[in-house]
Protein backbone atom coordinates (compact mmCIF):
# COMPACT_ATOMS: atom_id res chain seq x y z
CA UNK A 1 0.00 0.00 0.00
CA UNK A 2 2.96 2.27 0.71
CA UNK A 3 6.53 1.94 1.90
CA UNK A 4 5.35 1.48 5.39
CA UNK A 5 2.30 -0.10 5.07
CA UNK A 6 1.33 -3.83 3.99
CA UNK A 7 -1.75 -5.55 3.21
CA UNK A 8 -2.26 -9.47 1.93
CA UNK A 9 -5.42 -11.03 1.26
CA UNK A 10 -5.85 -15.07 1.28
CA UNK A 11 -8.89 -17.17 0.32
CA UNK A 12 -8.34 -20.94 0.72
CA UNK A 13 -11.62 -23.28 -0.61
CA UNK A 14 -11.54 -26.58 -0.67
CA UNK A 15 -14.24 -29.22 -1.15
CA UNK A 16 -13.62 -32.95 -0.59
CA UNK A 17 -16.07 -36.46 -0.67
CA UNK A 18 -14.39 -39.85 0.94
CA UNK A 19 -15.53 -43.17 1.03
CA UNK A 20 -16.20 -44.11 4.49
CA UNK A 21 -14.04 -47.29 6.20
CA UNK A 22 -14.77 -48.93 9.57
CA UNK A 23 -11.37 -50.57 9.45
CA UNK A 24 -10.59 -54.50 10.62
CA UNK A 25 -12.53 -55.84 13.33
CA UNK A 26 -10.23 -57.18 16.39
CA UNK A 27 -11.49 -60.33 17.72
CA UNK A 28 -11.64 -61.90 21.01
CA UNK A 29 -11.90 -65.60 22.44
CA UNK A 30 -14.74 -67.46 22.45
CA UNK A 31 -14.51 -67.31 26.11
CA UNK A 32 -14.25 -63.57 26.49
CA UNK A 33 -17.10 -61.67 27.19
CA UNK A 34 -15.98 -57.66 27.11
CA UNK A 35 -15.17 -56.78 23.35
CA UNK A 36 -12.37 -54.66 24.96
CA UNK A 37 -10.03 -57.54 25.57
CA UNK A 38 -10.38 -58.19 21.70
CA UNK A 39 -6.81 -59.10 20.38
CA UNK A 40 -6.98 -61.39 17.47
CA UNK A 41 -6.45 -59.71 14.66
CA UNK A 42 -8.58 -61.80 11.68
CA UNK A 43 -6.75 -63.20 8.53
CA UNK A 44 -8.10 -60.79 5.70
CA UNK A 45 -6.22 -58.38 3.75
CA UNK A 46 -6.45 -54.90 4.73
CA UNK A 47 -7.93 -54.48 2.01
CA UNK A 48 -11.08 -56.13 3.09
CA UNK A 49 -13.91 -53.51 3.40
CA UNK A 50 -17.08 -54.13 5.75
CA UNK A 51 -18.72 -50.76 4.78
CA UNK A 52 -21.88 -50.29 2.50
CA UNK A 53 -21.86 -48.02 -0.47
CA UNK A 54 -24.19 -45.79 1.37
CA UNK A 55 -20.54 -44.41 3.64
CA UNK A 56 -19.32 -41.15 3.17
CA UNK A 57 -18.02 -38.02 4.06
CA UNK A 58 -17.92 -34.69 2.43
CA UNK A 59 -16.59 -31.33 3.44
CA UNK A 60 -16.65 -27.88 2.22
CA UNK A 61 -13.95 -25.56 3.27
CA UNK A 62 -14.05 -21.92 2.93
CA UNK A 63 -11.18 -19.64 4.82
CA UNK A 64 -10.68 -15.99 4.07
CA UNK A 65 -8.25 -13.99 5.77
CA UNK A 66 -6.80 -10.38 5.75
CA UNK A 67 -3.32 -9.39 7.13
CA UNK A 68 -2.21 -5.71 7.93
CA UNK A 69 1.44 -4.44 9.01
CA UNK A 70 1.65 -0.70 9.62
CA UNK A 71 5.49 0.16 10.47
CA UNK A 72 5.90 3.28 12.68
CA UNK A 73 9.80 2.82 12.76
CA UNK A 74 12.53 -0.18 13.12
CA UNK A 75 11.94 -0.40 16.41
CA UNK A 76 8.00 -0.23 16.34
CA UNK A 77 5.41 -1.87 14.35
CA UNK A 78 1.28 -2.84 14.45
CA UNK A 79 0.32 -6.10 12.70
CA UNK A 80 -3.53 -7.17 12.83
CA UNK A 81 -4.58 -10.66 11.21
CA UNK A 82 -8.45 -11.33 10.43
CA UNK A 83 -9.67 -15.35 9.95
CA UNK A 84 -13.31 -16.54 8.64
CA UNK A 85 -13.72 -19.79 8.81
CA UNK A 86 -16.96 -21.64 7.20
CA UNK A 87 -16.49 -25.62 7.41
CA UNK A 88 -19.47 -27.86 6.40
CA UNK A 89 -18.68 -31.36 7.58
CA UNK A 90 -21.09 -34.15 7.25
CA UNK A 91 -20.53 -37.83 7.85
CA UNK A 92 -22.09 -41.24 7.43
CA UNK A 93 -19.76 -44.07 8.39
CA UNK A 94 -20.04 -47.59 9.69
CA UNK A 95 -18.06 -47.10 12.92
CA UNK A 96 -19.52 -50.08 14.79
CA UNK A 97 -17.99 -52.92 13.85
CA UNK A 98 -18.39 -55.92 16.18
CA UNK A 99 -18.23 -59.98 16.08
CA UNK A 100 -19.97 -62.46 19.11
CA UNK A 101 -17.13 -65.13 19.14
CA UNK A 102 -19.85 -67.51 20.19
CA UNK A 103 -23.12 -66.80 18.60
CA UNK A 104 -22.17 -65.64 15.06
CA UNK A 105 -18.33 -66.11 14.77
CA UNK A 106 -18.06 -65.36 11.29
CA UNK A 107 -19.96 -62.62 10.91
CA UNK A 108 -19.70 -58.66 11.53
CA UNK A 109 -22.32 -56.66 12.83
CA UNK A 110 -22.51 -52.91 11.89
CA UNK A 111 -24.40 -49.98 13.03
CA UNK A 112 -24.25 -46.19 11.43
CA UNK A 113 -22.94 -43.23 12.76
CA UNK A 114 -24.27 -39.74 11.30
CA UNK A 115 -23.37 -36.05 12.31
CA UNK A 116 -23.85 -32.75 10.07
CA UNK A 117 -21.08 -30.07 11.84
CA UNK A 118 -21.71 -26.51 10.37
CA UNK A 119 -18.60 -25.18 11.99
CA UNK A 120 -18.44 -21.16 12.09
CA UNK A 121 -15.30 -19.60 13.82
CA UNK A 122 -14.00 -15.69 13.56
CA UNK A 123 -10.80 -14.21 15.16
CA UNK A 124 -9.10 -11.19 14.99
CA UNK A 125 -5.45 -10.68 16.41
CA UNK A 126 -4.03 -7.72 17.13
CA UNK A 127 -0.45 -6.88 18.40
CA UNK A 128 2.36 -3.92 18.68
CA UNK A 129 6.28 -4.80 18.76
CA UNK A 130 8.33 -2.33 20.54
CA UNK A 131 12.52 -3.03 21.07
CA UNK A 132 13.39 -1.14 23.33
CA UNK A 133 16.59 -1.14 25.43
CA UNK A 134 17.23 -0.94 29.29
CA UNK A 135 20.48 -0.28 30.19
CA UNK A 136 22.80 -2.95 28.53
CA UNK A 137 19.34 -5.66 27.79
CA UNK A 138 17.64 -5.53 24.59
CA UNK A 139 14.05 -5.71 24.91
CA UNK A 140 11.19 -7.34 22.06
CA UNK A 141 8.33 -6.42 23.64
CA UNK A 142 5.10 -7.64 22.34
CA UNK A 143 1.91 -6.94 23.40
CA UNK A 144 -1.28 -8.20 22.14
CA UNK A 145 -5.20 -8.96 22.15
CA UNK A 146 -6.94 -11.83 20.95
CA UNK A 147 -10.80 -12.54 20.45
CA UNK A 148 -12.45 -15.48 19.30
CA UNK A 149 -16.32 -16.29 18.42
CA UNK A 150 -17.02 -19.59 17.57
CA UNK A 151 -20.47 -21.05 17.00
CA UNK A 152 -21.42 -24.91 16.36
CA UNK A 153 -24.39 -26.24 15.30
CA UNK A 154 -24.27 -30.06 14.53
CA UNK A 155 -27.45 -32.19 13.15
CA UNK A 156 -28.13 -35.54 14.49
CA UNK A 157 -30.90 -38.08 12.88
CA UNK A 158 -32.40 -41.24 14.08
CA UNK A 159 -32.67 -42.56 10.44
CA UNK A 160 -29.16 -43.42 11.05
CA UNK A 161 -27.78 -43.13 14.26
CA UNK A 162 -27.63 -46.71 15.71
CA UNK A 163 -29.61 -48.16 12.44
CA UNK A 164 -28.71 -51.98 12.31
CA UNK A 165 -27.21 -53.08 8.94
CA UNK A 166 -27.45 -57.00 7.69
CA UNK A 167 -24.49 -58.38 8.82
CA UNK A 168 -21.66 -59.69 6.22
CA UNK A 169 -19.19 -62.32 6.27
CA UNK A 170 -16.23 -61.71 8.14
CA UNK A 171 -13.77 -63.97 5.53
CA UNK A 172 -15.15 -63.30 2.20
CA UNK A 173 -17.86 -60.49 3.14
CA UNK A 174 -20.03 -59.82 0.35
CA UNK A 175 -22.43 -56.52 0.58
CA UNK A 176 -26.40 -56.45 0.53
CA UNK A 177 -26.90 -53.27 1.96
CA UNK A 178 -26.68 -51.29 -1.47
CA UNK A 179 -29.36 -48.18 -1.46
CA UNK A 180 -28.08 -44.70 -1.29
CA UNK A 181 -29.17 -42.61 1.63
CA UNK A 182 -30.05 -39.26 1.19
CA UNK A 183 -32.21 -38.43 3.61
CA UNK A 184 -30.90 -37.29 7.14
CA UNK A 185 -34.18 -35.49 8.66
CA UNK A 186 -32.94 -34.50 11.75
CA UNK A 187 -33.82 -35.39 15.36
CA UNK A 188 -31.74 -32.92 17.31
CA UNK A 189 -29.56 -30.22 16.82
CA UNK A 190 -26.52 -29.59 19.17
CA UNK A 191 -25.22 -25.94 19.47
CA UNK A 192 -22.20 -24.55 21.33
CA UNK A 193 -20.94 -21.19 21.38
CA UNK A 194 -17.29 -20.29 22.76
CA UNK A 195 -16.49 -16.37 23.17
CA UNK A 196 -12.50 -15.71 24.12
CA UNK A 197 -11.30 -12.03 24.78
CA UNK A 198 -7.36 -12.87 25.39
CA UNK A 199 -4.57 -10.46 26.31
CA UNK A 200 -0.89 -11.74 25.96
CA UNK A 201 2.30 -9.50 26.59
CA UNK A 202 5.98 -11.94 25.86
CA UNK A 203 9.42 -9.89 26.40
CA UNK A 204 12.14 -11.28 24.58
CA UNK A 205 15.21 -10.06 26.23
CA UNK A 206 18.71 -10.31 25.16
CA UNK A 207 21.56 -9.96 27.44
CA UNK A 208 24.42 -9.74 25.62
CA UNK A 209 25.73 -11.95 22.98
CA UNK A 210 25.56 -15.35 24.49
CA UNK A 211 22.56 -15.09 27.07
CA UNK A 212 18.42 -14.65 25.80
CA UNK A 213 15.95 -14.90 28.06
CA UNK A 214 11.88 -15.09 27.06
CA UNK A 215 8.82 -14.10 29.89
CA UNK A 216 5.32 -14.30 28.65
CA UNK A 217 1.89 -14.22 30.14
CA UNK A 218 -1.34 -14.63 28.72
CA UNK A 219 -4.95 -13.84 30.28
CA UNK A 220 -8.41 -15.98 28.79
CA UNK A 221 -11.33 -14.60 29.04
CA UNK A 222 -13.22 -18.05 28.22
CA UNK A 223 -17.27 -18.11 27.54
CA UNK A 224 -19.35 -21.64 26.96
CA UNK A 225 -22.86 -21.74 26.15
CA UNK A 226 -24.08 -25.09 25.05
CA UNK A 227 -27.46 -26.93 24.33
CA UNK A 228 -29.74 -29.53 22.60
CA UNK A 229 -32.39 -29.05 21.13
CA UNK A 230 -35.00 -32.08 20.29
CA UNK A 231 -36.45 -32.42 17.32
CA UNK A 232 -40.00 -33.83 17.28
CA UNK A 233 -42.47 -34.16 14.26
CA UNK A 234 -40.05 -31.31 12.24
CA UNK A 235 -40.78 -29.10 14.98
CA UNK A 236 -37.32 -27.95 16.76
CA UNK A 237 -37.94 -27.71 20.60
CA UNK A 238 -35.48 -26.14 23.86
CA UNK A 239 -32.60 -28.05 25.37
CA UNK A 240 -31.16 -27.10 28.92
CA UNK A 241 -28.72 -24.32 28.49
CA UNK A 242 -25.07 -25.35 29.97
CA UNK A 243 -22.97 -22.61 30.52
CA UNK A 244 -18.55 -22.53 31.26
CA UNK A 245 -16.99 -19.51 32.23
CA UNK A 246 -13.01 -19.71 33.08
CA UNK A 247 -10.49 -17.32 33.18
CA UNK A 248 -7.08 -18.75 33.01
CA UNK A 249 -3.54 -17.26 33.43
CA UNK A 250 -0.76 -18.71 31.83
CA UNK A 251 2.74 -18.11 31.61
CA UNK A 252 5.83 -19.65 30.30
CA UNK A 253 9.76 -18.53 30.55
CA UNK A 254 13.07 -19.29 29.01
CA UNK A 255 16.58 -19.09 29.32
CA UNK A 256 19.10 -19.24 26.26
CA UNK A 257 22.88 -19.53 26.81
CA UNK A 258 25.72 -19.75 24.28
CA UNK A 259 28.39 -22.29 26.34
CA UNK A 260 30.56 -22.12 23.80
CA UNK A 261 31.03 -21.38 20.08
CA UNK A 262 29.70 -25.20 19.52
CA UNK A 263 27.01 -25.85 22.29
CA UNK A 264 24.76 -23.77 23.77
CA UNK A 265 21.53 -24.74 26.31
CA UNK A 266 18.33 -24.25 27.27
CA UNK A 267 15.62 -24.30 29.53
CA UNK A 268 12.00 -23.55 29.80
CA UNK A 269 8.45 -23.73 31.27
CA UNK A 270 4.88 -23.15 30.56
CA UNK A 271 1.21 -23.62 31.38
CA UNK A 272 -1.29 -24.19 29.12
CA UNK A 273 -4.61 -23.82 28.69
CA UNK A 274 -7.06 -25.45 25.88
CA UNK A 275 -10.89 -24.81 25.32
CA UNK A 276 -12.95 -27.57 24.22
CA UNK A 277 -14.56 -27.78 20.79
CA UNK A 278 -16.58 -31.31 20.85
CA UNK A 279 -19.90 -31.52 22.28
CA UNK A 280 -19.93 -35.34 23.52
CA UNK A 281 -23.52 -37.23 22.03
CA UNK A 282 -24.67 -38.83 25.25
CA UNK A 283 -24.46 -34.94 26.48
CA UNK A 284 -21.11 -34.75 28.84
CA UNK A 285 -19.96 -31.06 29.32
CA UNK A 286 -16.44 -31.13 28.54
CA UNK A 287 -13.90 -28.86 30.80
CA UNK A 288 -11.25 -26.97 29.08
CA UNK A 289 -7.93 -28.99 28.99
CA UNK A 290 -5.25 -27.53 31.37
CA UNK A 291 -1.34 -28.42 31.80
CA UNK A 292 2.27 -27.43 32.27
CA UNK A 293 5.72 -28.56 30.36
CA UNK A 294 9.40 -28.26 32.09
CA UNK A 295 11.87 -29.01 28.75
CA UNK A 296 15.61 -28.45 29.03
CA UNK A 297 18.22 -29.36 26.13
CA UNK A 298 21.09 -28.40 24.47
CA UNK A 299 22.38 -27.70 20.61
CA UNK A 300 25.89 -28.52 19.31
CA UNK A 301 27.32 -27.34 16.23
CA UNK A 302 29.36 -30.25 14.27
CA UNK A 303 31.54 -30.99 11.64
CA UNK A 304 32.26 -27.16 11.66
CA UNK A 305 28.62 -26.67 11.29
CA UNK A 306 27.68 -28.25 8.65
CA UNK A 307 25.91 -30.55 10.67
CA UNK A 308 23.93 -29.53 14.24
CA UNK A 309 22.46 -31.78 17.06
CA UNK A 310 19.64 -30.99 18.88
CA UNK A 311 18.65 -32.63 22.12
CA UNK A 312 15.86 -32.10 24.78
CA UNK A 313 14.39 -33.66 28.26
CA UNK A 314 10.87 -32.62 28.14
CA UNK A 315 7.93 -33.53 31.40
CA UNK A 316 4.19 -32.23 30.53
CA UNK A 317 1.36 -32.42 33.04
CA UNK A 318 -2.31 -32.63 31.22
CA UNK A 319 -5.56 -32.35 33.19
CA UNK A 320 -9.19 -33.02 31.39
CA UNK A 321 -7.10 -34.57 28.43
CA UNK A 322 -10.61 -35.22 26.19
CA UNK A 323 -10.47 -39.45 25.05
CA UNK A 324 -12.92 -40.42 22.32
CA UNK A 325 -14.97 -43.38 22.39
CA UNK A 326 -17.93 -45.01 20.50
CA UNK A 327 -20.56 -43.08 18.65
CA UNK A 328 -19.21 -39.09 19.53
CA UNK A 329 -19.07 -39.80 22.63
CA UNK A 330 -15.95 -38.54 25.02
CA UNK A 331 -14.77 -38.92 28.01
CA UNK A 332 -12.07 -37.12 30.27
CA UNK A 333 -8.99 -38.14 31.78
CA UNK A 334 -8.33 -36.56 35.44
CA UNK A 335 -4.68 -36.25 34.23
CA UNK A 336 -2.58 -37.61 32.06
CA UNK A 337 1.86 -37.45 32.37
CA UNK A 338 4.43 -37.65 30.08
CA UNK A 339 8.26 -37.44 30.06
CA UNK A 340 10.60 -38.32 27.68
CA UNK A 341 14.05 -37.35 25.61
CA UNK A 342 14.18 -36.47 21.55
CA UNK A 343 17.51 -35.97 19.39
CA UNK A 344 17.27 -34.39 16.26
CA UNK A 345 20.01 -35.02 13.61
CA UNK A 346 20.30 -32.53 10.09
CA UNK A 347 23.24 -30.93 8.06
CA UNK A 348 25.51 -32.25 5.32
CA UNK A 349 27.93 -35.05 5.83
CA UNK A 350 29.92 -34.18 2.60
CA UNK A 351 29.55 -31.40 0.16
CA UNK A 352 26.69 -33.70 -1.75
CA UNK A 353 24.98 -35.39 0.99
CA UNK A 354 22.42 -34.43 3.03
CA UNK A 355 21.08 -36.16 6.94
CA UNK A 356 18.07 -35.68 8.68
CA UNK A 357 17.96 -38.21 11.88
CA UNK A 358 15.65 -37.96 14.86
CA UNK A 359 14.58 -39.84 17.82
CA UNK A 360 12.17 -39.50 20.42
CA UNK A 361 11.36 -42.04 23.82
CA UNK A 362 8.10 -40.67 25.22
CA UNK A 363 6.65 -42.81 28.69
CA UNK A 364 3.27 -41.49 28.62
CA UNK A 365 0.54 -42.15 31.69
CA UNK A 366 -2.56 -41.69 33.13
CA UNK A 367 -2.55 -40.93 36.59
CA UNK A 368 -6.30 -40.21 37.40
CA UNK A 369 -8.72 -42.01 35.10
CA UNK A 370 -11.67 -43.74 35.69
CA UNK A 371 -13.02 -45.47 32.79
CA UNK A 372 -16.30 -47.70 32.28
CA UNK A 373 -14.73 -51.29 31.03
CA UNK A 374 -16.69 -53.78 28.30
CA UNK A 375 -17.40 -55.62 30.68
CA UNK A 376 -19.40 -52.73 32.80
CA UNK A 377 -16.93 -51.92 35.53
CA UNK A 378 -15.85 -48.93 36.09
CA UNK A 379 -11.71 -48.94 36.29
CA UNK A 380 -9.21 -46.65 37.49
CA UNK A 381 -6.61 -46.18 34.25
CA UNK A 382 -3.85 -44.82 36.42
CA UNK A 383 -0.17 -46.02 35.27
CA UNK A 384 -1.75 -47.14 31.65
CA UNK A 385 -0.13 -45.68 28.44
CA UNK A 386 -3.20 -44.12 26.79
CA UNK A 387 -3.80 -45.67 23.22
CA UNK A 388 -1.69 -45.46 20.26
CA UNK A 389 1.18 -43.60 21.89
CA UNK A 390 4.38 -45.27 21.19
CA UNK A 391 7.77 -45.40 23.50
CA UNK A 392 9.92 -45.15 20.69
CA UNK A 393 9.87 -43.25 16.95
CA UNK A 394 12.98 -42.29 15.04
CA UNK A 395 13.44 -41.82 11.79
CA UNK A 396 16.57 -41.20 9.40
CA UNK A 397 16.09 -39.57 5.79
CA UNK A 398 19.69 -38.88 3.42
CA UNK A 399 19.02 -36.95 0.49
CA UNK A 400 22.59 -37.40 -2.45
CA UNK A 401 22.72 -34.63 -4.64
CA UNK A 402 23.51 -36.07 -8.38
CA UNK A 403 24.91 -34.14 -11.75
CA UNK A 404 23.18 -31.60 -13.63
CA UNK A 405 20.00 -30.86 -11.13
CA UNK A 406 19.38 -34.33 -9.92
CA UNK A 407 18.91 -35.29 -6.38
CA UNK A 408 17.84 -39.04 -4.62
CA UNK A 409 16.55 -39.41 -0.93
CA UNK A 410 15.92 -42.53 1.01
CA UNK A 411 15.47 -43.32 4.55
CA UNK A 412 13.05 -45.57 7.14
CA UNK A 413 10.59 -44.25 9.81
CA UNK A 414 10.25 -47.03 12.78
CA UNK A 415 6.76 -46.54 15.08
CA UNK A 416 7.25 -48.93 18.23
CA UNK A 417 4.03 -50.91 19.38
CA UNK A 418 1.56 -49.32 20.90
CA UNK A 419 -1.95 -50.46 22.78
CA UNK A 420 -5.01 -50.53 20.88
CA UNK A 421 -6.97 -48.82 23.99
CA UNK A 422 -6.81 -46.95 27.04
CA UNK A 423 -7.28 -50.13 29.09
CA UNK A 424 -3.86 -51.63 27.44
CA UNK A 425 -5.48 -55.03 27.37
CA UNK A 426 -3.34 -55.38 23.78
CA UNK A 427 -0.71 -53.99 21.91
CA UNK A 428 0.05 -53.98 18.11
CA UNK A 429 3.43 -54.71 17.15
CA UNK A 430 5.66 -51.95 15.90
CA UNK A 431 6.86 -51.54 12.65
CA UNK A 432 9.39 -49.61 9.99
CA UNK A 433 8.65 -48.15 6.71
CA UNK A 434 10.55 -46.97 3.80
CA UNK A 435 10.13 -43.85 1.80
CA UNK A 436 12.05 -42.37 -1.06
CA UNK A 437 12.09 -39.59 -3.42
CA UNK A 438 13.66 -38.23 -6.78
CA UNK A 439 14.10 -34.91 -7.15
CA UNK A 440 15.15 -32.59 -10.60
CA UNK A 441 15.59 -29.14 -10.60
CA UNK A 442 16.43 -26.41 -13.74
CA UNK A 443 16.55 -22.76 -12.86
CA UNK A 444 12.59 -21.94 -13.34
CA UNK A 445 11.01 -25.52 -12.74
CA UNK A 446 11.29 -28.33 -9.84
CA UNK A 447 9.90 -31.77 -10.31
CA UNK A 448 9.86 -34.21 -7.76
CA UNK A 449 8.70 -37.79 -7.66
CA UNK A 450 7.47 -38.99 -4.14
CA UNK A 451 7.26 -42.84 -2.97
CA UNK A 452 5.03 -43.31 0.31
CA UNK A 453 5.97 -47.46 1.44
CA UNK A 454 8.43 -48.11 -0.84
CA UNK A 455 8.40 -51.88 0.02
CA UNK A 456 4.97 -52.24 0.55
CA UNK A 457 4.35 -53.63 3.88
CA UNK A 458 1.38 -54.43 4.16
CA UNK A 459 0.32 -55.85 7.86
CA UNK A 460 0.67 -52.61 10.15
CA UNK A 461 -1.55 -51.17 11.83
CA UNK A 462 -1.63 -46.83 12.46
CA UNK A 463 -4.99 -45.93 14.05
CA UNK A 464 -8.05 -47.34 16.24
CA UNK A 465 -11.08 -45.80 16.85
CA UNK A 466 -14.03 -46.84 19.94
CA UNK A 467 -11.26 -49.41 21.36
CA UNK A 468 -11.77 -52.33 19.38
CA UNK A 469 -11.58 -51.71 15.71
CA UNK A 470 -7.63 -50.54 14.08
CA UNK A 471 -7.08 -49.42 10.77
CA UNK A 472 -4.45 -50.28 8.40
CA UNK A 473 -1.78 -47.88 7.39
CA UNK A 474 -1.83 -46.57 4.35
CA UNK A 475 0.18 -48.97 1.35
CA UNK A 476 2.71 -48.04 -1.83
CA UNK A 477 1.46 -44.95 -3.19
CA UNK A 478 3.35 -42.10 -5.26
CA UNK A 479 3.15 -38.65 -6.21
CA UNK A 480 4.59 -36.23 -7.92
CA UNK A 481 4.76 -32.51 -8.02
CA UNK A 482 5.98 -29.70 -10.15
CA UNK A 483 6.97 -26.26 -8.90
CA UNK A 484 7.20 -22.97 -11.37
CA UNK A 485 9.29 -20.04 -10.51
CA UNK A 486 8.82 -16.74 -12.48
Amino acid sequence: MTNRDQLNFYVTYNEDRFDGDAGIPLLRPANEPNPFRANIIPNVPFSTRYTPPADFQATRDIIPQLYYTHTFSDNLRFRNAFTHRKFDDQYLVTETLSVDPVKTPNLVDREFFYFFHHRRPLQNQSDLLAIVKTGKVEHQILVGYDFLHYQNQTERSRSTVGTALPPVALLNPVETFTQKLTNFTPSRFDYFTHNVNAFFFPDFMRFNSRVTALVSGRFDGFRRTAFRNPVVNGVEGQGAVTKVEQNPFTWRGALNGQVTNWMSVYASYGTSFRPQTSLSADGKQLKPETGDQFEVGQRFDLLQGRMTLNTSLFWINKENVTVSRANGVFDQAGKVRAKGWEADLRGRVTRTLQLLGSYGFTQSQFQDFELEDGDGVTRNLRGRTPSFVPRHTARLWAVQDLAKGWAVALGPRYIARAPVNNFNYYFLGGYTVWDAAVYYKTRRVDYSVNVNNLFNKERYLVASVNDFLVYPGRPFDLSANVKFRW
